[in-house]
């Protein structure tokens, strides 16, 4: 392949990138960085400009507009697992390989970073977000308040008014006892608490968001999941 804009660098060796999706924090919507996604390796032949690169190992087909940065090898810190200092209360925003479903050793990106005090060993807690709900019961007593409000309470009832009141009491009773579900007009909503959902531990941090491997799961992990200190 041949690149434009190499210089003269102090290595032959250099990696093919891809631009990614972007990294919005949920909460704010800012955009916190993009994945870079690792394509390829080469050897640079001939240099100049352009120059002339060899792939030598690829992961997926090179495309024009790819980027090419000098190689560089990280080396694997010793992680000790700990929990973070600071309070952390963040979100999973991305996962490597866009799946749908988080499961144990899949990489996760947190919108957490170094600038929330966030460094490579750090464990974390994932919790399952609580749904909301109707609440049926509440709902129904909604209901029945709201039907006593509009017919006035105050005024006499004719017999004709009491009959109907005693057969819905009694269609009511027989509902509950039985777990019938009862139509109601009034959507009474609750938040069922977060539950939590398994482990991660933090092994790479940028300034706004983390890369974290999922030690372990007790329920399926999703995109937006919380994660705070375990």
């Amino acid at each position: 392949v041949y690149v434009r804009g190499l210089g003269q660098p102090n290595t032959n060796k250099f990696s093919i990138f891809r631009k990614g999706p972007e990294y919005r924090d949920p909460d704010t919507d800012a955009v916190l960085g993009y994945e870079a996604e690792h394509v390829g390796d080469g050897l640079v032949e001939r240099f100049g400009d352009p120059a002339t690169i060899h792939i030598v190992t690829s992961k997926k087909e090179v495309l024009k507009g790819d980027r090419v940065m000098a190689e560089i090898r990280d080396e694997i810190p010793e992680f000790i697992p700990r929990t973070p200092k600071a309070q952390i209360d963040g979100k999973i925003i991305s996962v490597i390989d866009g799946v749908s479903l988080i499961s144990q050793h899949q990489v996760v990106v947190l919108n957490r970073g170094n600038a929330d005090g966030l460094e490579p060993g750090h464990v974390l807690a994932i919790y399952q977000d609580g749904k909301v709900i109707k609440d049926r019961i509440a709902s129904d007593i909604a209901d029945r308040e709201k039907q006593d409000a509009s017919k006035g309470r105050e005024e006499s009832y004719s017999f004709l008014d009491s009959v109907v009141d005693d057969a819905r009491t009694v269609d009511r009773t027989l509902r509950d006892f039985l777990g019938t579900p009862i139509t109601s007009t009034a959507n009474v909503t609750v938040k069922l608490p977060a539950e939590r959902a398994g482990e991660l531990m933090v092994f790479r941090t940028f300034d706004m968001v983390s890369y974290g491997l999922v030690m372990n799961f007790h329920r399926p992990i999703h995109i937006l999941d919380k994660v705070r200190n375990p």
